[in-house]
């Protein structure tokens, strides 16, 4: 259990709910996860080349940040830019 727990930690991105106006189920507030399987094979790096949006529906769409050669790898920062402490 503490193995898929893991996993899933990992490979999950925090989502925020629709409009609360409009939301009857989970409650407004509540924190969502969502497992994405092709965002979840982003490779991390502090200074991530992407962003990622979710709309209402939870569809998620990758943006490259900044413009990305052909053959580079794709990178996500996982941490909140928030969360990062500097050293």
């Amino acid at each position: 259990m503490e193995k898929v727990c893991g996993i899933l930690d990992v490979n999950s991105f925090e989502l925020r709910g629709p409009n609360p106006a409009l939301m009857t189920e989970p409650a407004p507030g509540e924190r969502l996860r969502g497992v994405y399987l092709d965002a979840a094979l982003l490779a991390h790096d502090c200074i991530g080349n992407t962003h990622l949006s979710v709309d209402d529906t939870f569809y998620i769409t990758v943006y490259a940040s900044v413009p990305i050669p052909a053959g580079q790898p794709i990178f996500f920062n996982y941490a909140s830019s928030l969360e990062v402490s500097i050293i």
